[in-house]
């Protein structure tokens, strides 16, 4: 829910905070953010190390990779089965490209964490299935970490992809469609029938 308020929210409500206020804000979140981060993955650690790690065998980890190459495969296919959605507004429509970035990409593990370390502090559930959640939801964050964040930058570049010059692109024509849509709406209010306004044109061609 909180996902789609967002995006919602970034296509269609411009920013109320630009320029420093809007700057400060983004570093404010980003901040929190990180520290968030910092402080659940330092505690899974350590709640790793007391309590899973002692017990981890072989089998275990061919199931954590078995299970991250599922993980990777069941984004694959959601997303493909969701392209033709995804690509129904043209503002910035997704290629297979963009799918194989969203697939390496979109594995961060950080609400799976927060509900292993739930079931872990769950005393109803009994200790084999505490442990077992843990390392399988762990490991996968784990190879997260080590596989898909340290090649994210490679995956990017050989992909061809700008996302930062894209990403203001985007932005760009959304706030002008924004005015656009902000002086049609002066104009009718303003109810001068008897000036001609053809002579005036809005800005609908494509930022490049």
């Amino acid at each position: 829910t909180l996902c789609f308020m967002g995006v919602y929210l970034s296509t269609n409500v411009p920013s109320m905070f630009p320029g420093k206020e809007g700057s400060m804000m983004n570093s404010t979140w980003h901040f929190v953010v990180h520290l968030a981060n910092t402080l659940l993955f330092a505690l899974v650690g350590i709640i790793i190390v007391r309590d899973a790690l002692p017990e981890i065998t072989f089998l275990d980890i061919v199931f954590i990779l078995l299970l991250y190459v599922i993980a990777c495969l069941a984004r694959l296919g959601m997303l493909m089965s969701l392209l033709p959605v995804l690509n129904l507004r043209k503002v910035y429509t997704i290629g297979y490209s963009e799918v194989f970035l969203l697939v390496h990409g979109g594995l961060r593990g950080g609400v799976a964490v927060t509900l292993a370390l739930i079931v872990a502090n769950e005393d109803g559930i009994p200790r084999e299935a505490r442990v077992a959640i843990l390392l399988l939801t762990c490991g996968i964050v784990i190879l997260t970490l080590v596989v898909n964040a340290t090649t994210s930058q490679m995956v990017v570049a050989r992909l061809g992809h700008r996302r930062k010059e894209m990403n203001r692109i985007v932005q760009m024509e959304v706030g002008m469609k924004h005015i656009a849509a902000a002086t049609e709406k002066s104009i009718r209010n303003a109810k001068l029938r008897s000036v001609s306004y053809t002579h005036l044109t809005l800005p609908t061609k494509r930022i490049v």
